[in-house]
């Protein structure tokens, strides 16, 4: 299987509720909190990930017929970790849109109040 595809079926993976709120959390913790609160946004992120997928493995484990695979191995984690990674990577736009409107709006601001 190419790294392409790979990818693109990891971004596919989640429904577009899960993206809407991936981008709201990131935007938001940019453009609200500003850089301190960026980290925060993405870790927020993070555990919705881990959250979702090990939700969807015990989903997978306990319906029946399951064959043992897939199950929660070492092997399973470092996929996590590697859509993390990835979609992280993918929300990091939008973090700089969000920290954009929240300097420019600032600046609009200042230049307002002289």
């Amino acid at each position: 299987m190419q790294i392409t595809t790979w990818i693109l079926w990891q971004l596919l993976s989640y429904s577009i509720v899960s993206w809407l709120a991936f981008v709201l959390i990131v935007f938001c913790a940019a453009r609200y909190g500003g850089w301190w609160l960026v980290p925060v946004g993405h870790l927020v992120v993070a555990a919705i990930i881990v959250f979702l997928d090990i939700r969807w493995i015990r989903a997978e484990m306990g319906s029946p017929g399951w064959d043992g695979t897939p199950d929660m191995d070492i092997v399973f984690h470092f996929g996590v970790l590697a859509r993390i990674l990835l979609i992280n990577s993918v929300l990091l736009p939008i973090t700089g849109i969000g920290i954009w409107r929240r300097r420019r709006i600032a600046s609009v601001q200042r230049c307002g109040s002289l």
